[in-house]
């Protein structure tokens, strides 16, 4: 039969979970192959998932200026790292279970008050807390701030000035952490390889074990992606858990198509396997 070149990384994208007959090629090419294809799946998938935070983030920014825009804002002073807002009781916006926002003077609402919700922001006299589903919450202490008085136009001009910083971070630490998780989830799954490995008498080496286990990344990394887009918020036990779970299944069952190619085709080097010829 004629031979056909290595599967791009396409291919091997879609097959690293729909046929496991990939990894035979897998564990052939080299490390460095592998490990390119880890940073790029943690790029796409960093990328795709910080345009969703940051759209989010826009709309709950959008509507608190609408909010302060439509309304008439009372006198804001901090003074002795102390909030002071001219207003009688709590004043709370929200929008589904997506955005709410809470300013609070009486200290009535507290950081339970936000649970539930995507994005919540809580003013109380002392501080901001921002909290974001999935995320420990973010305080920003008024202590930090010099006294000063404020209107409605400087509060405008502050959150816009606040829009583009916060966007900046969101981006660079959801790209970063992405590949920091995959970099860590990787190696966990080495281990796991590695156990599979010796139970099923596959005799392979650790860096065909890697190179496994990173593509055995590829469909939780999309199930998370998914979950993390529709706002459902998971810890990080339970993402080590659904990556550990379902990889180690994917490296189990490339393990048993190499061990069974092996059986069927003892004297052709894995290079040239029969799939792909």
């Amino acid at each position: 039969m004629e031979k056909t070149g290595n599967p791009n990384i396409f291919t091997k994208f879609i097959k690293s979970f729909t046929d496991f007959r990939v990894y035979n090629r897998i564990r052939s090419e080299s490390l460095g192959k592998s490990f390119l294809y880890l940073i790029l799946l943690s790029l796409i998938i960093g990328v795709v998932f910080s345009i969703v935070i940051v759209s989010k983030t826009n709309d709950s920014i959008d509507s608190t200026i609408e909010f302060l825009e439509s309304d008439d804002m009372p006198n804001i002073t901090v003074s002795n790292g102390i909030l002071d807002i001219d207003m009688d009781k709590p004043l709370i916006v929200s929008q589904d279970n997506e955005f709410i926002f809470i300013v609070d003077m009486t200290s009535e609402y507290d950081l339970n008050d936000l649970v539930g919700y995507s994005i919540g922001y809580l003013v109380t006299p002392e501080r901001i807390i921002i909290s974001q589903a999935g995320s420990p919450p973010m305080p920003l202490e008024f202590k930090a701030l010099s006294d000063f008085n404020i209107n409605k136009e400087s509060v405008l001009d502050m959150i816009q000035k606040f829009r583009g910083i916060v966007v900046g971070i969101i981006i660079f630490i959801t790209i970063a952490g992405t590949i920091l998780f995959n970099l860590f989830a990787s190696l966990l799954l080495s281990v796991m390889g590695t156990i599979s490995n010796s139970i099923l008498n596959a005799n392979l080496s650790y860096s065909e074990l890697y190179k496994i286990g990173i593509y055995a990344l590829t469909l939780p990394a999309i199930i998370i992606l998914i979950l993390n887009c529709f706002g459902i918020g998971i810890a990080f036990a339970w993402k080590i858990l659904i990556y550990l779970v379902i990889s180690t299944i994917i490296i189990t069952m490339a393990l048993k198509n190499i061990i069974q190619n092996n059986n069927n085709n003892p004297t052709i080097d894995n290079n040239n396997d029969s799939y792909y010829n």
